[in-house]
C-alpha cells in the first residue's frame, strides 16, 4: 500500500457524514476500509459511490463498489450503505477528503518577486515566479501558484486559492475563500471608447474589480474593470470557463454562470441567477432575482424575478417550446397548403 494513500474505515465516513451506516445480512461493514470514490460507472473495489435516487440502487449495487451513499428512506441494500439527508452533498464532502493536498509549502519562493509594502498574512504560500505589486495585502493561509502576478495595492482574502497564470490587475479586491484558476485575468480595462468622427478614442478605465467571498472562477475567464466605480461579483457566485464580464457589471450573491456565456457592460444580476451555457446580455438590462436564462439565448430586455427564459430574443421558456412544437409542424403544414392549392 502507498504510505500516502489516503484511507477511510466505512464507520469514519458515516460520522463525518452524520450517516447512519447499515451493513448487509452478512458479515460487519463498520470496519470496510475505503480508499476512493467514484460515479457508479467507474467504481472500483474499495471505492464508495452514491446514488441520489432510489431507482438507481441496482445499478449501484451491480457496480463494482464497496460501499453505497443513499437517501435516508432506503432501508437496505445487498452493498453496505450510508444513509443521509444528501446524496450528493455527501459525496462532494467524500470527494473533498480523497482530494490531493495543495501541494505548495507556506512561504515565498525564491525566485517570486515582491514589492514594497507587501502585508503577507501567517501560512501563505507564494510559488515561483509570482509577481507581487506595491501595497498589496494578502490574507492567511492563501495560496498562490506559478507565474501568477498579482498588481499594486490588491486585496486578496484569506484562505483564497489562485492557480498558475492568473492576472490580477491594480486595485481588485478578492475575498476569502476565493479559488481562481489558471488564466483568469481581473481588472483589464473595459471595453470603452468614443468616436470623434475620425477614430475611436479610449476611455480610461479607472475603476475596480471586487469579488466578494466563496466566489469561484473558472479558466480563462475574464472580468474588466470599472469605468470609474466598480465591477462586482457577489459572494458565493459560481462562474465556469471561457466567461467574460464586461465593465460595470453588477453581479449578486450565489449566481451560477455556465461556460462561453458573455455579459455586456453594465449589467445588473440578481441573487441566485442562472445563466446556461452560451448565453449572451447586451449592456445595461436587468435580470432579477432567481431568474433562469436557458442556453444559448440572448438577453435583450430586462428579465422579471422568477422567470425562465429562452430563445433570442429570449423570452418566456414554456412560451419558446410552444414555438418550437410549432416550428418542426411545418414542413407537414407546407405539404398540407401545397395537396390543397393544388387541387
Amino acid at each position: 500500500m502507498n504510505p500516502d494513500e489516503k484511507t477511510y474505515t466505512l464507520s469514519q465516513l458515516a460520522q463525518r457524514l452524520d450517516g447512519q451506516l447499515v451493513g448487509p445480512p452478512a458479515g460487519p461493514a463498520a470496519e470496510i476500509h475505503i480508499r476512493g470514490a467514484a460515479g457508479i460507472d467507474h467504481a472500483g473495489a474499495g471505492d464508495i459511490t452514491f446514488v441520489d435516487d432510489p431507482s438507481k440502487l441496482s445499478a449501484a449495487e451491480k457496480s463494482q463498489a464497496a460501499a453505497v451513499i443513499v437517501p435516508a428512506e432506503i432501508e437496505k441494500s445487498t452493498k453496505p450503505i450510508i444513509k443521509v439527508k444528501n446524496p450528493r452533498l455527501a459525496f462532494a464532502e467524500v470527494l473533498g477528503m480523497f482530494a490531493p493536498p495543495i501541494s505548495l509549502p507556506a512561504g515565498v519562493h525564491p525566485t517570486a518577486i515582491i514589492g514594497d509594502e507587501v502585508s503577507l498574512g501567517e501560512n501563505v504560500a507564494i510559488g515561483p515566479y509570482v509577481i507581487i505589486g506595491k501595497g498589496t495585502k494578502i490574507g492567511e493561509g492563501a495560496v498562490i501558484y506559478p507565474q501568477t502576478h498579482v498588481g499594486e495595492n490588491v486585496n486578496i482574502g484569506a484562505g483564497t486559492l489562485i492557480h498558475p497564470r492568473v492576472t490580477i490587475g491594480w486595485g481588485t479586491e478578492i475575498g476569502a475563500g476565493c479559488i481562481l484558476h489558471s488564466g483568469v485575468v481581473l481588472g483589464a480595462d473595459g471595453f470603452g471608447f468614443n468616436w470623434d468622427g475620425e477614430c475611436h478614442r479610449k476611455i480610461p478605465q479607472i475603476g475596480r474589480v471586487v469579488i466578494e467571498d466563496d466566489v469561484e472562477i473558472g479558466a480563462n475567464t475574464t472580468i474588466d474593470r470599472a469605468t470609474t466605480h466598480i465591477t462586482h461579483i457577489g459572494r458565493g457566485t459560481k462562474i465556469d470557463d471561457q466567461v467574460h464580464i464586461a465593465h460595470n457589471v453588477t453581479m449578486g450573491e450565489n449566481c451560477i454562470i455556465a461556460g462561453k456565456v458573455g455579459i455586456s457592460g453594465s449589467v445588473r444580476l440578481g441573487n441566485r441567477v442562472t445563466l446556461a451555457g452560451q448565453v449572451g446580455v447586451v449592456d445595461h438590462v436587468s435580470i432579477g432575482d432567481d431568474a433562469i436564462v436557458m442556453a444559448r439565448a440572448a438577453v435583450f430586455n430586462d428579465l422579471p424575478a422568477g422567470s425562465v427564459s429562452s430563445g433570442t430574443p429570449a423570452y418566456p421558456h414554456r412560451e419558446y417550446l410552444r414555438v418550437e412544437a410549432a416550428v418542426r409542424k411545418l414542413p407537414d403544414l407546407l405539404r398540407q397548403i401545397r395537396e390543397l392549392k393544388s387541387r
